[in-house]
């Protein structure tokens, strides 16, 4: 017997944001979406690492070439509650709820839609991090008998410090338009430049761990509780980002290249289809003059190459496995009731 699905609507809320109490109370209507979104979490979150418990094995060397994917992605069309769905699962990591979801958690807004024409996912985020760490100073410097000797935080902060200028200076070293300049021999710094860019991924790694790091400390010197294990994780949140076509290809390469790193999930909520279409577009393009100017043949060879690397590409950023396609409401009520 099937159970029986509960839609609230509230007179006056029809268009807004809901976020869902308990997203496991199985009379929901996104119950099945909610529980392939704790699966795909479970996943990419170990369990024992998920429950604070420590490593079976701390001398076991990780590869840092094998990343595990740590996108989850809610698609549907617009209208069908996919920032709802995003947000009331984002709000349940970290209250425990079925014993799948870290206990400590920072989550951050990024609305690609909403950012200038200079700006970028990974200056928002870093943005966050750094008005993160300004809060916690602030409220550290007026907290008077620390439990904690002040040289050893000082160390900490200028070790993060320290990161987030390197961040900083690979970030605007990138948006230089210098990443396809070529070294001539001679030029050290400009040698030194590329590499910076070039490795701005392990900065990240290295600035996210040495925040949680740093976060860890300061809570147990402002609280005094020594027991406290600090937050693990770093949740991410792009809604939207359907809704700036041109700028998709940038906010995918910014996703796969950057924030795919130790620590940090992403939740995403876009149309699937009008993604699709952005990226294979950008491939439609590099192709434009052969596709334009060949042969009929050839041009239609050359359309379904740009089609199949399109597919490629989205399938190795966002596999099929980590994408939750939302339930339609017509549908559902023509499945149960039609």
């Amino acid at each position: 017997m099937q159970t029986e699905r509960v839609i609230k609507i509230i007179e006056g809320e029809e268009y807004r944001i809901r976020i869902e109490k308990d997203i496991f109370d199985k009379t929901g209507f996104f119950y099945d979406t909610f529980i392939q979104a704790k699966r795909i979490f479970g996943e990419i979150i170990p369990h024992k690492e998920c429950c604070g418990e420590e490593k079976v094995n701390e001398n076991k060397v990780r590869n840092e070439n094998i990343i595990t994917n740590n996108i989850i992605m809610f698609t549907s069309e617009r209208g069908q509650g996919k920032t709802s769905v995003l947000e009331s699962f984002a709000k349940s990591i970290g209250e425990g709820k079925e014993n799948c979801e870290s206990s400590y958690v920072m989550k951050y807004t990024i609305d690609p839609s909403a950012l200038m024409q200079d700006e970028s996912v990974i200056k928002c985020f870093l943005s966050h991090l750094f008005s993160e760490y300004k809060s916690k100073k602030e409220e550290l410097n007026k907290k008077d008998g620390l439990k904690k000797d002040l040289w050893v935080l000082r160390r900490y902060t200028q070790e993060l410090l320290d990161e987030f200028q390197q961040c900083f200076d690979a970030v605007l070293y990138a948006d230089s338009g210098n990443i396809g300049k070529v070294y001539d021999g001679d030029d050290i710094d400009t040698l030194s430049e590329l590499g910076d860019s070039v490795r701005l991924r392990e900065h990240l790694r290295s600035l996210v761990s040495k925040f949680l790091e740093w976060e860890r400390e300061i809570e147990k010197s402002i609280s005094g509780d020594e027991c406290y294990s600090g937050k693990k994780r770093i949740i991410v949140k792009i809604d939207d980002a359907d809704l700036v076509m041109e700028r998709i290809w940038g906010i995918c390469e910014e996703i796969r290249n950057y924030l795919s790193i130790d620590n940090v999930v992403v939740l995403m909520a876009v149309d699937f289809v009008q993604l699709s279409y952005a990226v294979e577009k950008k491939y439609v393009r590099e192709f434009e003059k052969l596709i334009r100017y060949g042969e009929t043949d050839t041009g239609n060879i050359y359309l379904e190459k740009a089609h199949e690397m399109a597919s490629r590409y989205i399938e190795k950023t966002f596999p099929a496995g980590h994408r939750i396609e939302l339930p339609r409401f017509e549908e559902e009520l023509y499945y149960r009731y039609g």
